[in-house]
């Protein structure tokens, strides 16, 4: 019992350290970050970043940046119920191998999609030199 509540104060404490971290690192003074902010995009907008513009690379590369991350947590979501069905498998030799076949699963379909996220960039630069655009 003391093992468990020893455990549950040290997520606790953990958890209520996160949720006020901003409290602490700013100090609790929020009017200084709107001011940092200003002096961000001065500087950026003086170094000849625009943030109005729109260049499709730049949309087709969040696009693709968002599906990927999204892939990215259900590979990360398998992998972790595949772990789960191993440790709980208690010596059953066919939950053992089913486990396996989800983390060999999904670790195979996280590489089908790091080759498809390099293929489809290296199509779009080839394509957008041939076009003579230089965004």
């Amino acid at each position: 019992m003391k093992n468990n509540l020893k455990i549950f104060l040290t997520f606790s404490l953990i958890l209520f350290s996160f949720l006020f971290i901003n409290s602490f690192v700013l100090g609790a003074d929020t009017p200084n970050l709107k001011n940092a902010n200003e002096v961000l995009n001065n500087t950026a907008t003086g170094g000849g970043y625009d943030p109005a513009k729109k260049d499709i690379d730049l949309i087709i590369g969040r696009v693709i940046k968002t599906f990927l991350n999204m892939f990215g947590i259900i590979f990360l979501i398998l992998t972790i119920y595949g772990g789960f069905l191993w440790m709980t498998a208690g010596g059953s030799s066919d939950q053992v191998e089913k486990a396996k076949k989800f983390i060999i699963n999904s670790i195979m379909g996280l590489i089908i999609v790091l080759f498809a996220y390099a293929i489809v960039f290296f199509v779009l630069d080839i394509l957008l030199e041939a076009s003579g655009y230089k965004g």
